[in-house]
């Protein structure tokens, strides 16, 4: 095939991939990439084939086959002629090893990207490294240097005007936010993102999803659960695995908080079903993390017990901070169900070192209660009581909107340390 064929083999690929004809689009991506092979001398034809594996590779992620997705970016990487390509692609390779848990590589690649870019006067590639970077840190449970790089991305898109990239980095912004528990300035970013009318469902829809998790961070399970029905009504019309699953995961939390125990868990199974099936382990270590609460909230201990070892064997592998955390704080709340208070408590000690490493304020109260009934000594468990309302205060303080306040605020676990504080 002459650069010409190609081309509109490429063309009717975007067609099929825009009429979600997806089987249909992967078989034209990939025959433009096996008619190509061998090719990438020719400039013109180089592109093509970039386009078609970068494209092909975006396409199996969201399917939920990483492994074919990986390797697409990995020979576009190989294949680049230029150092904006390598950019481009390495960004990509970053994004991916993130999905799969990868966090090493994808740090590896996030460097190289930024390093390429420093001769380069490449602002897009730049602003896209930056943006993997901020990514990258938020899920090895550094926030803080998440957000860092995300401004800079953050910038640098607002100034080239690219205007789905400004909505994508809102969105890790907000997830960096929400993991230091900033949530009003996470709800904000998340409001930002979706401001973009440009944007793909698949997007908007893993907005909504972060969305709907801060008012659930908040209690305030009515509106997460709007808010991530109309993000799965969005993605369940593409097909797309991801963020099916992860909507699938927080509309399963939402439903067995607010009473409706055996449809929510059912929920979370599927979830877990789902991430296991597409490879993302992200997703796969929260629905973990939330099935050691919704084992418990059915008094099946046993059940919680194999989710919370399970988190943290597989926390500790990728070297996740910030799971290992939340899988130390389920086991503690299981030895407390079975009446173990001494490996509850060394647990929780632990669990509490690497929340305060990684910023988790939420974790962090909620361990200091944790402690507070489980010590036996009357003035440790009140010190513990304290710190745990001294934390929730930090918390409740920069929140303006005064009914969010007041939901948090009046939550059992939250009412139980404050009504326990002197007066």
């Amino acid at each position: 095939m002459d650069a010409a064929q190609l081309s509109r083999l490429l063309e009717q690929a975007t067609i099929a991939r825009t009429s979600q004809a997806n089987e249909t689009a992967v078989s034209l991506y990939s025959a433009l990439i096996n008619q190509t092979e061998g090719q990438a001398h020719d400039p013109q034809v180089r592109e093509l084939r970039l386009e078609a594996l970068r494209e092909n590779g975006r396409l199996q992620r969201l399917l939920g086959h990483q492994e074919a997705a990986l390797a697409c970016f990995q020979r576009a990487y190989l294949d680049a002629g230029s150092g904006e390509q390598a950019v481009d692609t390495l960004a990509l390779l970053a994004n991916q090893h993130n999905s799969m848990g990868n966090y090493d590589e994808a740090m590896r690649a996030c460097r190289e990207a930024l390093q390429l870019t420093e001769a380069l006067n490449y602002s897009a590639g730049r602003a896209a490294a930056f943006q993997v970077l901020g990514r990258t840190y938020a899920q090895r449970g550094r926030p803080e240097e998440a957000v860092s790089n995300l401004q800079k991305a953050l910038a640098l898109f607002e100034q080239i005007g690219n205007r789905v990239e400004i909505s994508r980095t809102y969105n890790w912004i907000g997830i960096g936010q929400m993991e230091q528990w900033h949530i009003d300035k996470a709800i904000e970013a998340f409001h930002h993102g979706l401001e973009e009318s440009a944007i793909s469902d698949v997007l908007r829809s893993a907005i909504l999803n972060n969305l709907g998790e801060c008012y659930q961070y908040l209690f305030d399970f009515e509106q997460a659960l709007a808010h991530h029905r109309a993000g799965l009504s969005l993605i369940q019309k593409l097909n797309f695995t991801s963020p099916q699953d992860d909507l699938l995961r927080n509309l399963g939390v939402d439903l067995y908080h607010t009473g409706q125990v055996e449809e929510g868990i059912g929920y979370l199974y599927e979830a877990l079903h789902l991430s296991e099936a597409n490879g993302n382990q992200d997703v796969r270590l929260q629905v973990l993390d939330s099935l050691v609460y919704a084992e418990l909230e059915r008094d099946r201990p046993d059940v919680a017990m194999q989710y919370a070892q399970n988190l943290r064997t597989e926390a500790e592998k990728i070297k996740a901070r910030q799971f290992e955390a939340r899988a130390l704080y389920g086991l503690g709340l299981v030895y407390q169900r079975l009446g173990e208070a001494v490996a509850a408590e060394q647990v929780w000690q632990q669990a509490l070192f690497l929340a305060h490493e990684t910023h988790q304020q939420n974790l962090i109260w909620q361990l200091h209660a944790g402690l507070a009934q489980i010590v036996g000594i009357a003035p440790l468990a009140e010190t513990h009581n304290r710190i745990a309302a001294e934390v929730i205060d930090q918390i409740v303080y920069p929140i303006e909107d005064v009914q969010l306040r007041q939901k948090f605020l009046a939550a059992p676990t939250v009412r139980a340390v404050l009504d326990a504080q002197p007066q």
